[in-house]
């Protein structure tokens, strides 16, 4: 009897089961299927294994080229946490991500494999897709529902191009999300382990990310006022204990977090940001980014409908007239503590971030997922009688969202995934041809600058790296070291005219591409 139950209960569950097994396979062919890099990703790897910058000698040779990479970028072995609380406390970020990639890298020494961070990325999002689910499910009861939305959330390029990038954001998502979870199930009556959960949560979020100390604001600020409305003291008292414990915590185990948001360049960025920056412009280039990845395209029209069935319900009630939408004050509130908080999120990163890309504002990606397009649902279910017309008519529409999420997939400058670097392939499988006999020569202008020639310079027999500033010390080092009959030139900052002065020097070389800013040269 037990077996069957449990047959019974797995091939229920078996569409769910799938949808995650569908969300890791997706994102780690995506992730394995990276054309290049950011420097960032890149970056990652250092932070988490060795001691600061990449820092090339000037004029060395080495040999191989990938040599000087994998000796900044892998792990000895040995697990030391010093290592990365002190990268960290140089940086700009709290260390509980590279803390993870720290741990996978040891298990592999002198490795290098995107999927070290992969497997933290993918870990977390498959968390995400959990805790995403149990909002749904306080939000709409209806489970075919449910089901289509996590489909969504699984197949939205905002979601995989998020988990595609090696850094700590899609740790953020779970954070967030989470967190919005644990507030809104007992939004009416807190227990004793929501304020645990709520501290450990603020503890690994602000460890995370500086980012979820501002959503935690705004959605403790919206559940605060909520239980003032109520005259819930007792429980306000508790939520504020908690989260400022949770704080307190996070800066005793990480005092440079202090530092990094009050000091550093980045804080003092946003800070400017905060009072300069044109809101206006720069919300209508991130708002295209959010509309693009998340809903694509949609956007406008999905807020247009929750808008308009809204205000009539409003106006229905007010006249008297049953409303279209009924929601009990409970439901009310969970979906003011989704979206206020989101959008005063949404706000503020666009006014105070550093770039104006998709993952500043990518935190509240699977919130504002959930919560507007179970509101969408709504509004279809309200206008629409029968509960199979309303399922079949709400599919086609997410079916339609996604497929024009991706219909500009084969265009580069405005690409949903661009963390997979898809314009960079060109020069990524041309260098690794060129490269399997010849010389390169990597050209910086800073250290970070550096990290993305290592996908393009793999390949090459030897390196030499170079400032851009240094070109008459360089022309002394050429003269005393023979590239062979083969040699490229990587340069950053368009710095082209360094390999051109080579070339004028060197008329025995001749030009035969460029790509990128990659200048490769064969002696005649």
């Amino acid at each position: 009897m037990k077996t069957n139950n449990l047959a019974g209960m797995l091939r229920r569950r078996l569409p769910v089961i799938f949808l995650y097994f569908a969300l890791a396979v997706l994102s780690c062919i995506l992730i394995q299927k990276k054309a290049d890099y950011f420097w960032d990703e890149l970056y990652t790897y250092t932070l988490a294994n060795t001691d600061g910058w990449i820092h090339p000698e000037t004029g060395v040779v080495y040999t191989p080229a990938s040599a000087p990479f994998y000796d900044d970028m892998t792990s000895s072995g040995k697990i030391d946490m010093g290592i990365v609380w002190k990268n960290q406390a140089d940086d700009v970020h709290p260390p509980l991500y590279y803390i993870f990639v720290h741990l996978i890298c040891a298990m592999f020494p002198h490795t290098f494999s995107n999927m070290y961070a992969g497997i933290v990325n993918i870990v977390f999002v498959l968390m995400t897709l959990f805790v995403y689910r149990r909002i749904l499910e306080l939000l709409i009861k209806d489970d075919a529902a449910v089901f289509i939305l996590s489909v969504m959330f699984v197949l939205t390029a905002g979601i995989l191009s998020m988990a595609t990038f090696l850094r700590m954001y899609v740790m953020l998502f779970f954070f967030v999300t989470a967190l919005a979870y644990v507030i809104i199930r007992h939004i009416d009556r807190f227990t004793l382990r929501d304020y645990v959960y709520l501290c450990i949560l603020t503890l690994c979020g602000a460890l995370t990310h500086y980012y979820y100390i501002v959503f935690a604001f705004f959605i403790s600020a919206t559940t605060v006022i909520i239980m003032l409305m109520a005259k819930r003291w007792k429980e306000t008292a508790l939520y504020s204990i908690s989260f400022f414990v949770g704080l307190a915590l996070a800066y005793l185990i990480f005092p440079a977090m202090r530092a990094h948001i009050m000091e550093s360049g980045r804080g003092t960025e946003s800070f400017e940001n905060l009072a300069q920056s044109d809101l206006a412009e720069r919300l209508k280039v991130l708002y295209k980014v959010l509309n693009n990845n998340m809903f694509g395209g949609w956007l406008t029209i999905i807020l247009t409908v929750i808008a308009f069935i809204l205000m009539t319900s409003f106006l229905n009630k007010d006249e008297g007239e049953d409303p279209i939408i009924n929601m009990e004050p409970l439901l009310r509130r969970r979906y003011i503590c989704i979206l206020i908080p989101s959008l005063c999120f949404f706000i503020l990163i666009v006014k105070t971030s550093p770039y104006l890309v998709e993952r500043y504002i990518s935190p509240v990606f699977p919130l504002l997922l959930a919560g507007l397009m179970s509101l969408f649902y709504k509004c279809i279910t309200s206008i629409l009688s029968k509960k199979v017309n309303c399922l079949s008519v709400f599919a086609v529409l997410v079916g339609l969202i996604l497929i024009t999420g991706y219909s500009n997939i084969s265009d580069d400058s405005d690409d949903p995934l661009p963390y997979l670097y898809r314009d960079h392939a060109d020069i990524v499988t041309y260098s690794s041809e060129f490269g399997k006999d010849a010389n390169a020569v990597c050209v910086y202008t800073r250290p970070c600058k550096i990290y993305p020639y290592f996908q393009r310079i793999r390949d090459f027999k030897t390196v030499m790296f170079v400032e851009a500033s240094s070109y008459d010390e360089f022309s002394q080092l050429a003269g005393s070291n023979d590239f062979g009959d083969k040699v490229a030139f990587f340069l950053t900052d368009e710095n082209e005219d360094f390999a051109y002065r080579f070339a004028e020097d060197h008329p025995e070389y001749t030009q035969v591409n460029d790509l990128y800013s990659c200048i490769y040269l064969v002696r005649n």
